[in-house]
């Protein structure tokens, strides 16, 4: 899927719906969106608490959670903050933005280290979230120093289903658009 905000194609599990950021900031569309997938209204108003400093570029949910009553839809998110960082700023913004999501979701930080992507450096960020209807949940984030800002990648959802989508992988196969 392209994602021209962020610069970037980034693989999606076909057959997942996929909002762009036109959809992600009409009311309709982003109203039934949280109508329909469990966990979107927090994933969507964390986004909106940052206002301008990161736009929300596009929102992946897997369609097979759609009105399950599932504790968390599994997502991937990207959004997009100005300016492009990198080096120790890198490190200061990632921090940032992983108390804002441990503030939001009560998430419990338990892995961080420096990874290369395909668009620059990053820092990825690992979190248990708190169970959902007895559902171990977790997070995979990856802070990226891009040409075209600051992308923030998010795979959010069930331990389990985070895993067999392999975030690392999906990030790996990023590509920068022409």
């Amino acid at each position: 899927v392209d994602v021209p905000a962020a610069g970037l194609r980034l693989p999606v599990p076909e057959g997942w719906e996929v909002a762009g950021a036109d959809a992600l900031d009409d009311p309709v569309r982003r109203a039934d969106i949280i109508a329909r997938y469990p966990g979107a209204d927090a994933l969507l108003a964390a986004a909106a608490e940052m206002g301008d400093r990161a736009v929300p570029a596009l929102a992946a949910f897997d369609p097979s959670t759609a009105g399950t009553g599932a504790g968390l839809a599994t997502n991937i998110a990207v959004l997009v903050a100005q300016p492009p960082v990198s080096g120790p700023l890198l490190d200061f913004v990632a921090g940032f933005i992983g108390d804002g999501f441990k503030d939001t979701f009560g998430a419990e930080e338990t892995a961080r280290e420096r990874v290369d992507t395909p668009l620059g450096e990053a820092v990825r960020l690992e979190y248990a979230l708190p169970p959902r209807d007895g559902v171990a949940l977790t997070a995979v984030q990856y802070i990226i120093g891009a040409p075209a800002g600051t992308i923030l990648v998010s795979v959010l959802g069930p331990a389990d289903v985070v895993a067999s989508l392999e975030p690392d992988a999906l990030v790996d196969a990023m590509q920068p658009l022409p």
